[in-house]
């Protein structure tokens, strides 16, 4: 086991996981990570739109669903692991795909309302968020179907259309919505606005929550704790980072060839 100390701060490399020769072969490079059920994880690469299963030992395993006539001209952004299977949101054709554990198909669920959703996040009990560009504001995906009253509506929030660069939500069903200009706003699991930071870290990509506590990341992997600490710097030792996620209390990176996951103490 690897560790960078950086003073009260800890990073243990729990788990370093290689691509196999299969993803270059077919020249796949995933742009999603989600972590998945049975010790593995799930990949999306969303400019070949197909999703990639990946467990431990490194074997792959490609989706059949996504590749079909059906849905050759969607634009997949977004997947994640959810207990009555996986759920990837289509932006350009307004739909969420319905697929089960092993990849297979089960249904196609279109949106009531044209929102055209670029990002989304889920809630630990299932219902998912998704972020319209094209009306400013969160919608909420609620019982299989979509409520078309805005959640959270950033106009009148902020006053003004916004920038958002990552929406997360933590344990508790708390919201970070992580701006383009680096500040970071909370809302409550009911969408009521708490707080906004100003920005902390530059360039931040990433916004991730562990533990009860929100980090932020940016694509070289420098990071750091949203909260003061008495020594905030995180670093991750990996060249360029493509995704982070919150996986069972660790972090794990994506990057273009491995799956970094690592433990941090404070």
């Amino acid at each position: 086991m690897t560790s960078l100390v950086l003073s009260q701060n800890k990073l243990n490399i729990i788990e370093h996981l290689d691509f196999s020769e299969n993803l270059k072969q077919n020249e796949i490079q995933p742009n999603i990570l989600s972590s998945s059920y049975y010790d593995s994880y799930l990949m999306l690469d969303f400019y070949k739109q197909v999703i990639i299963k990946i467990d431990l030992s490194g074997e792959t395993t490609f989706s059949s669903a996504i590749g079909d006539n059906s849905f050759q001209y969607g634009d997949f952004v977004w997947l994640d692991v959810m207990p009555d299977g996986i759920k990837v949101l289509d932006k350009l054709d307004n739909k969420i795909l319905h697929l089960d554990h092993n990849l297979n198909k089960i249904q196609t669920i279109s949106l009531s309302k044209d929102i055209y959703p670029v990002k989304a996040s889920s809630f630990p009990w299932g219902d998912i968020l998704l972020y319209s560009k094209t009306f400013n504001s969160i919608y909420i995906f609620i019982n299989g179907k979509l409520d078309e009253k805005a959640f959270i509506n950033f106009y009148k929030e902020f006053n003004s259309k916004i920038c958002v660069e990552d929406i997360e939500i933590n344990q508790d069903g708390e919201i970070g919505l992580l701006h383009c200009s680096g500040e970071l706003t909370l809302f409550s699991q009911n969408g009521k606005k708490k707080i906004t930071y100003p920005n902390l870290l530059k360039d931040a990509k990433f916004l991730v929550s562990i533990n009860f506590e929100w980090l932020y990341f940016d694509n070289n992997g420098n990071g750091r704790f949203v909260e003061d600490k008495l020594t905030n710097e995180l670093i991750v030792p990996a060249n360029h980072i493509i995704d982070v996620i919150s996986n069972n209390g660790f972090l794990s990176f994506l990057t273009k060839d491995h799956i970094l996951t690592m433990d941090v103490q404070q």
